[in-house]
Formats: C-alpha cells, structure tokens, sequence
C-alpha cells in the first residue's frame, strides 16, 4: 500500500458515509481532498494533498507500507490533521475523524482491495 493507497482509502470510507445530514466542515473535508477531481492524482485543493504527504511522511520512510500499516497511519494522519485545524486554523475535523473510527481493519482491507490495478500498480 502506497501513501496515495491510504489517501485514496481513507477518501473511499468516508465518502461511503457521506449523507446529506453531515456537518458542513464534513462536506468541506471531503470537497477539497477529492482526489479524482483532476487527473494528477493530488486532491482537490492541493494544500489538503500537501499536508496529507508532509504528515504522512512522518510516520514512515519509503513510499510502500502493508494495508494494516496503512490503516493504522490512516488514523494517525486523521488525529494529526485534526490537531491542526484545531491550532492553525481555528477549525476541526472533528465528525471526520468519529466517520472514520468506525472503520474497521476488514472495511479497509475490502476498500483497497477494489482499488483497481492500474491504481494499484501505478508508479
């Protein structure tokens, strides 16, 4: 699993969850780390993509990570980003980050599992 691979899983498992009763910060969240808004496969607000990769990298070196690496630093990535709403921002994710929390290891391993191989396999 790549970092793209958890940014991508982590867009998929809320997205699922996606409803129209959610919070605005939700729909905002969501609208700017859209990944498949352009095709460079960044987000769609390329600060969200900057800080998820500055936060990511982080936790560890290299670009590949197992799927339950990649879940665990999904959640890490979701309380550090959170933090700095919070401080920077005056702002939070905080409903993200509760969505998010009922992901379980098996919800993950079935959304990377329907990444597609020309997803997975890109370099």
């Amino acid at each position: 699993m790549t970092k793209y691979h958890i940014l991508l899983c982590i867009y998929m498992f809320l997205n699922d969850k996606f409803d129209k009763n959610r919070s605005d910060k939700f729909v905002f969240y969501m609208t700017n780390l859209n990944p498949y808004l352009w095709s460079d496969g960044t987000t769609a607000d390329p600060d969200y993509y900057f800080d998820f990769m500055k936060i990511v990298n982080g936790f560890f070196d290299g670009n590949e990570c197992s799927v339950e690496d990649g879940f665990k630093y999904a959640k890490m990535y979701l309380s550090e980003y959170n933090q700095l709403e919070h401080t920077q921002y005056s702002s939070d994710i905080d409903e993200v980050e509760q969505v998010f929390s009922e992901c379980t290891i098996d919800d993950w391993t079935r959304i990377y599992d329907s990444l597609p191989n020309s997803v997975k396999n890109a370099p």
